[in-house]
């Protein structure tokens, strides 16, 4: 899937990921928030590089990451390895939440990621802006939620670009400046948490 799947966890969890490479190529999963010793991070680090930097094709590698208190949010995690950053840009890459287990849900959470297919790194002719992998309207993620409810979206994006996050008819609070908003712009590895 596109985005990949989601990890959750709450504050003080042990996150272990199972990753099983079947890509094709030497690829890894790095993730961003967690707390992890250099052995997990995920990273291609050349001759100094660990066996979680370099997941071969057809091998598997177990992370484990620790969700210590303050890493409470959303996050995303994505391919660090030495073919970076091809892989993501083809798609390796998901959503993680920290949860405070003491913290109320929300009746409804999204999590969107904005990122592009660009050529050369697809075998397409042009460029695509997607959303969690899909192009143009009517294709993009139909995401629904019934007045009173309380929602959540978490948004990131993971390219070289600058995206806007807008939604019509609707307002939150800007964390940073304490006023309504209906329009936020994100840039290369930006993520934002709004709830009305």
């Amino acid at each position: 899937t596109m985005p990949g799947p989601l990890i959750e966890a709450q504050t003080g969890d042990t996150i272990v990921v199972n990753f099983s490479n079947h890509a094709g190529a030497p690829v890894t999963v790095h993730p961003h928030g967690v707390f992890y010793s250099v052995d997990m991070d995920g990273a291609y680090k050349g001759k100094y590089t660990d066996p979680g930097g370099f997941v071969e094709n057809g091998r598997t590698f177990q992370y484990v990451w620790q969700a210590k208190l303050g890493t409470e949010g959303a996050w995303f995690y994505h391919d660090h390895g030495p073919m970076d950053p091809f892989p993501v840009f083809k798609g390796l890459f998901g959503s993680l939440i920290v949860r405070d287990p003491s913290a109320p849900r929300p009746d409804r959470e999204f999590f969107i990621c904005f990122h592009s297919f660009t050529p050369p790194y697809i075998k397409l002719d042009a460029e695509f802006m997607c959303i969690n992998g899909r192009a143009y309207a009517g294709n993009t993620p139909t995401l629904r939620a019934k007045t009173g409810e309380s929602v959540t979206w978490h948004v990131y994006a993971l390219d070289n670009n600058f995206h806007t996050f807008h939604l019509h008819g609707h307002r939150w609070l800007d964390t940073d400046g304490g006023y309504l908003i209906d329009n936020k712009t994100l840039g290369p590895a930006d993520i934002i948490t709004l709830n009305y």
